[in-house]
């Protein structure tokens, strides 16, 4: 018994199509989440910049955590200081992975603002090493100001 020509072209259509999405998708390559890689060069630039971008933004927060801890008075100073180290080294890596990032085109703007916002994190740790240095109501006072024009918490007046 022959079958309908139209109906063997579609299931032959049917088959191909099948064998070559299986084909695609056991040779897709996959990222690091298991999820597949868009090929596009612009689209893959943009999800790693977006990925780079809020692994330098957790830094800045874990440097802003550090400094908030270094401000007060409750450690030793030798724990302060090493907290303060560590603050430091957080902003200054970010700053210079924020640095060598090439985003799209598009993303330009955004990495302009991260690298302000590496530079105003430094800026914040800088005048709370200049109180820890140097202890003094006016200094605190700055050193406040500079960590609360990141983040509000409590202290900040």
């Amino acid at each position: 018994m022959k079958g309908h020509p139209a109906v063997l072209a579609a299931a032959a259509a049917a088959i191909v199509l099948l064998a070559l999405g299986l084909i695609g998708f056991l040779s897709s390559p996959t990222g690091e989440d298991g999820e597949p890689i868009l090929l596009l060069p612009e689209v893959r630039a943009a999800i790693d910049f977006e990925r780079a971008e809020a692994r330098l933004l957790g830094r800045l927060a874990e440097a802003r955590r550090e400094a908030r801890r270094a401000l007060e008075d409750r450690d030793p100073l030798l724990s302060r200081s090493a907290r303060l180290e560590r603050a430091l080294r957080l902003v200054f890596d970010a700053r210079e992975e924020a640095a060598r990032l090439r985003p799209p085109l598009a993303y330009a703007e955004r990495r302009r603002r991260l690298l302000e916002e590496a530079d105003r994190h430094a800026e914040a740790v800088r005048r709370v090493a200049m109180w820890l240095g140097e202890p003094s109501p006016e200094r605190r006072r700055l050193a406040l100001e500079g960590l609360c024009a990141l983040e509000r918490f409590p202290e900040c007046p």
